[in-house]
């Protein structure tokens, strides 16, 4: 069945005014939704090439795709750096980091979702659910940027994961409906198909001649 996956992007580098945190959706198939573009922007649905995808797989895995004509993107986890390839998706975890154009996002994976809606900005109330680091940068916390990565690193007590990089993911899934969509159009029915007409019958093969010399049959 397919799933949509709540996901935050955490914007580092947030100035005074902006929104630190873009809630999002991310959902299942590769058609246009959730995506990242030139500018390191949350766009939704936007039509065309020059976007890094987010999108759910068909094993419910979150990806990251950097499609044709999309910009440099790199992603950080656990020390390691990854330069995305083009059209080979990426799995994301949560606490990713990645790097576009002058941004700096951090990925935040809250799970399936039944609520498909375009980025808007989290909701005050809704912090608890990030990270401890990514809130205490929220806050203003006096730590630099690198020191407050590395506290993260050494408080989370995981051991370093691989960057998946895929081939061929498992099937996509269809997209879910958006909430409150209106119902897709239902196909016209088939008209009834014409009879198919009789094959014409084959006509008799004319009887060979006789051979000279051979006995003819005797006409009664």
């Amino acid at each position: 069945m397919p799933i949509a996956i709540a996901v935050c992007f955490e914007r580092l580098q947030a100035g005074a005014g902006e929104t630190r945190y873009l809630q999002c959706v991310a959902v299942a198939g590769t058609g246009p939704g959730l995506a990242i573009d030139a500018a390191g922007e949350i766009v939704w649905r936007r039509e065309g090439s020059g976007t890094c995808g987010v999108w759910v797989s068909g094993d419910r895995r979150l990806m990251l795709e950097r499609t044709a004509g999309a910009p440099p993107m790199v992603l950080r986890r656990d020390g390691r750096l990854l330069d995305l390839p083009e059209a080979r998706p990426v799995v994301l975890l949560d606490g990713d980091a990645l790097e576009v154009g002058p941004r700096r996002l951090r990925v935040h994976v809250h799970g399936p979702t039944e609520v498909v809606h375009p980025p808007e900005p989290l909701p005050p109330a809704e912090l608890p659910r990030v990270s401890r680091a990514a809130t205490a940068l929220a806050l203003g916390a006096a730590a630099g940027l690198g020191v407050a990565l590395a506290a993260e690193a050494h408080e989370s007590g995981r051991a370093p994961v691989p960057i998946e990089v895929r081939a061929r993911p498992p099937k996509m899934a269809p997209p879910r409906r958006d909430a409150g969509a209106p119902p897709p159009p239902a196909k016209p029915a088939r008209p009834g198909e014409p009879a198919k007409p009789a094959k014409p019958a084959k006509p008799a093969k004319p009887a060979k001649p006789a051979k000279p010399g051979k006995k003819q049959p005797k006409q009664p």
